[in-house]
């Protein structure tokens, strides 16, 4: 009987160290970064676009690729992490993107408590990824996008999203 145990003991230790290093690699692999802050265009234009988003290479790619589309304008463009929406006017901004994470069936909390709190505004577009791209958020006032982080994509992302603003 002791023999049993112990093997049990060992197939349930080796099924959870199993467990804990699968979400440890999916952990590493697929949750968000932090953005680094990134300015395109000179502050003094008229046109100014917040692009709040998380670090990815999805996400970075799908900003670069929109940037090079705005250079053409005189428009100012400032890259900053989502974090620091809650320090954000949005009356100073033409247009604000916001690039997010659906983790678990939830919008990133930080993006959801910003939309909360400037309520419904046109120039406000929330693009948030999930892992099949079928995230619904739930009662979102502002133009949206659900999508799944394909890197062969990003072109076709990057021009719907300057095509709206």
């Amino acid at each position: 009987m002791k023999k049993l145990f112990k093997i049990l003991g060992g197939f349930l230790a080796g099924i959870s160290i199993l467990i804990v290093m699968t979400c440890s690699w999916y952990v590493i692999k697929f949750y968000p970064r932090h953005a680094d802050d990134l300015e395109f265009g000179n502050p003094n234009f008229s046109q100014k676009i917040l692009i709040a988003t998380q670090g990815s290479t999805y996400k970075n790619e799908v900003v670069q690729r929109l940037a090079e589309k705005l250079r053409a304008r005189e428009v100012y463009i400032k890259v900053t992490d989502v974090s620091n929406l809650d320090s954000v006017d949005p009356d100073s901004w033409a247009e604000i993107i916001i690039l997010n994470t659906s983790i678990a069936d939830r919008m990133n909390t930080r993006v959801s408590h910003f939309l909360d709190m400037v309520g419904p505004i046109e120039n406000i577009l929330v693009i948030t990824t999930s892992g099949g791209g079928d995230f619904v958020p739930p009662n979102l006032e502002v133009d949206g996008i659900t999508t799944a982080s394909r890197l062969n994509e990003t072109e076709k992302m990057a021009t719907r999203i300057f095509q709206m603003i």
